[in-house]
């Protein structure tokens, strides 16, 4: 059947008829333009229409008896659907209906029903978000908002001030995710068990902790060691502590990068810091960049480290033989002019602890 048909050949409603209007808006929902509601089965062509394309919803006549529940298939399929169901928002059975089903819709919630507890609840159950349409007497419910911050725990910012003020309600917020910290008062941002909770769930979560225990050294180490990036937001102090920037650059040596610059120049630290990590070479001082003790260790730990190694241990050919030496894999990051040079790579996989294992040479730019 073609995309366009005479109203009157349908209108009869064969079998087959009915089949090639069932299989022309499976193809392309939109077809249902051409297809008359008054054939036989309608709002099972309807409804297979605005599965394949929500938007074919603006076709299909506001007076079917199934209209609603094609109304929210439509809108599952596409949310742009909503924009032919103004009609309906202040319908209450259909908003609940569509809320149910369909999370996106709980954004399409009318003014006329901002104030009704079922429905909001029903909504932030959905979309944890939705607290933001919520009436100002309900940002301030607390079931309505313990059930959004379940749900998506920077729903906080949407809560009134008591409740974001309340610590039951935000260490359920910061339990669903830790930088839901931002929102809370004042005084939960320098609660202890608050902020232990928040940087449990997600470690950046630290910006937003008071002064005070962005500079203690348990709450931080504690941090740290879960997600090294932390470390950027801990007191100045802190940042110049040994043990807690070890413990941060061991779980991700780039986190050197937030370290005092006295430890970054630190030579026995910085040591210590590539052997855990080799990668914290990224971060160390141009001076320790050049030393090849340093170098050679954070190279054994990661052979991915020799792009950190200052240009002139990197194009010598004594510092690669005892690279190669430390760790074999060396051989894929050596400067494509070694690669190239026989005399050298003959030298390199003797010097290479590991004469049997064959490595794949790829040059990076350096």
């Amino acid at each position: 059947m073609s995309a366009k048909h005479t109203k009157t050949a349908l209108d009869y409603g064969t079998k087959e008829e009915m089949r090639q209007a069932l299989t022309s808006v499976q193809q392309d929902g939109l077809n249902l333009k051409h297809i008359s509601p008054k054939l036989n089965n309608y709002s099972q062509i309807a409804l297979a229409a605005v599965m394949q394309n929500g938007l074919a919803l603006k076709y299909v006549p506001k007076d079917l008896p199934d209209y609603q529940n094609i109304a929210i298939a439509a809108v599952k399929q596409n949310g742009g659907a909503m924009n032919y169901l103004r009609h309906l928002r202040d319908d209450r059975e259909f908003t609940l209906a569509a809320v149910a089903q369909e999370p996106w819709s709980s954004h399409w919630i009318s003014e006329s029903l901002q104030s009704d507890k079922k429905i909001i609840l029903d909504a932030v159950k959905q979309d944890g978000q939705t607290l933001l349409l919520a009436s100002e007497a309900l940002q301030g419910d607390i079931d309505v908002v313990l059930s959004a911050v379940a749900q998506n725990g920077e729903a906080l910012e949407f809560a009134s001030k008591a409740l974001r003020d309340d610590k039951g309600v935000v260490l359920s917020a910061v339990a669903q995710d830790g930088l839901a910290l931002e929102f809370a008062s004042k005084a939960l941002r320098g609660d202890r068990d608050v902020v232990l909770r928040a940087v449990t769930q997600n470690g950046l979560a630290l910006e937003f902790a008071s002064k005070a225990l962005r500079g203690d050294r348990d709450v931080v180490l504690s941090d740290v060691a879960q997600n090294g990036e932390a470390l950027q937001f801990a007191s100045l102090d802190l940042r110049d502590d040994k043990g807690v920037v070890l413990a941060a650059v061991t779980q991700n040596g780039l986190a050197l990068k937030y370290a005092t610059d006295d430890l970054r120049g630190d030579k026995d630290f910085v040591l210590n810091a590539v052997a855990r990590n080799g990668s914290a070479l990224k971060y160390a001082t141009e001076a320790l960049q050049s030393n090849k003790n340093i170098c050679l260790t954070a190279i054994k730990q990661n052979a991915q480290s020799l792009q950190y190694a200052s240009k002139e241990l990197i194009n010598s050919k004594d510092f690669l033989l005892q690279a190669i030496a430390e760790n074999a894999q060396v051989l894929e990051y050596i400067p494509e002019n070694f690669q190239n040079d026989e005399k050298f790579m003959k030298m390199a996989h003797l010097a290479s602890k590991d004469l049997d294992k064959k490595v794949k040479i790829k040059a990076p730019n350096f």
